[in-house]
């Protein structure tokens, strides 16, 4: 069975890393995976790193030259089901497919809780243009049900495993021994992209309820996601809002915040890759505001052919109250984890690194 995996997101979260793992379970069952996105996409680029066969489709955004484009792929290839998994690629699929004879059905993943509108637009994409609905959640499920007055038989839950093997539970005092982290210190955090209706005010409430002693650290990951109160300004403008109400924040509460930002295209459209001060995408805001700004760069991720497989550099680009430079890590992509090389560092002011020492 040839299954395509069609996505318009740029980003990289939960909904791609699940994508990517559900092609690489079809392929292992003998299946025939395509990953349909723009090949400026992460999944995209990140499908052809894990060697699934690729789709470069300009489906980012909803326009006929995307309906076009998709409908003569789909007509060149012989495709048995598409999977959708944004709202923008979902239509542009059902509209294709709609146009074209003996079409596969889709299955559209729902991967978000946020409410679906009953217009009539809405419910013909899922209820006429879609085969089969998939969730990641019962609750997912039941609000479709419920709300939206889906058949229950067409909808189906698939909840978002964890890779046991991976993240098995394990020693809470070792592990904050290894990363240095203090035993008496209450952790509080989300592993979610900054959305509205993920919780993040009540994480943020949490804070404020630990100011002072018992709070020593606040991680935005990442920033362009995001929201200013006022849409009706440019992105930049917004990211530039988000980057100073960081600043304000880490003010107010006397504790780092480290704020996590991606980059541009442009390294991809040079020769040498290493990132530099203004790839930081959408805002100019972020430099300025930041006390430090370093990057991670890894020579084998770009150039198979690498003089420093398992390598990677921690590049101090701004720092307002130091020496900037860069410090050589190793990498342990099994863990993940950035460890410090036993070779005496690089950085200006760094002091030489034990083997194996945590980064």
């Amino acid at each position: 069975m040839h299954i395509v995996h069609t996505e318009s997101s740029q980003g990289w979260g939960g909904q791609e890393i699940r994508i990517l793992s559900e092609s690489e379970g079809m392929r292992a069952r003998g299946h025939r995976v395509t990953v349909a996105a723009p090949a400026s996409a992460r999944v995209h680029q990140e499908a052809r790193r894990r060697g699934i066969e690729t789709a470069d489709l300009p489906l980012a955004r909803k326009r006929v030259r995307a309906v076009v484009a998709l409908r003569r792929w789909l007509a060149a290839n012989a495709v048995d089901v598409i999977n959708t998994h944004s709202s923008t690629d979902s239509w542009l699929a059902a509209l294709a497919c709609s146009t074209l004879r003996d079409a596969p059905p889709i299955v559209r993943t729902r991967h978000v809780s946020v409410p679906i509108a009953n217009d009539a637009g809405t419910r013909w994409l899922y209820t006429r243009a879609t085969r089969h609905i998939v969730t990641t959640g019962e609750t997912l499920r039941r609000r479709l049900i419920e709300d939206n007055r889906f058949p229950p038989d067409r909808v189906t839950s698939v909840p978002t495993g964890i890779e046991a093997g991976r993240f098995a539970p394990a020693d809470r005092a070792g592990a904050r021994a290894r990363t240095g982290l203090p035993p008496e210190r209450t952790l509080i955090g989300i592993v979610a992209t900054l959305r509205s209706w993920k919780g993040h005010r009540y994480l943020v409430d949490a804070f404020a309820r630990l100011a002072g002693e018992r709070l020593g650290l606040v991680i935005v990951d990442y920033i362009q996601l995001m929201r200013a109160e006022d849409p009706r300004v440019g992105r930049v403008e917004q990211v530039g809002q988000m980057s100073r109400g960081l600043k304000i924040l880490a003010r107010e509460l006397a504790v780092p915040v480290i704020g996590i930002s991606q980059l541009s295209r442009a390294p991809e459209q040079r020769p040498d890759k290493v990132p530099i001060l203004s790839d930081l995408r959408e805002s100019g805001s972020i430099e300025q505001d930041a006390d430090i700004v370093s990057f991670i760069y890894r020579d084998e991720y770009y150039n198979s052919e690498s003089e420093r497989p398992g390598e990677a550099d921690l590049i101090i680009a701004k720092h307002r109250n130091g020496p900037i430079g860069t410090v050589p890590l190793a990498f342990q992509e099994q863990f993940p984890k950035f460890a410090n090389l036993a070779s005496s560092a690089q950085y200006s002011g760094a002091p030489e690194a034990e083997s194996g020492e945590a980064a």
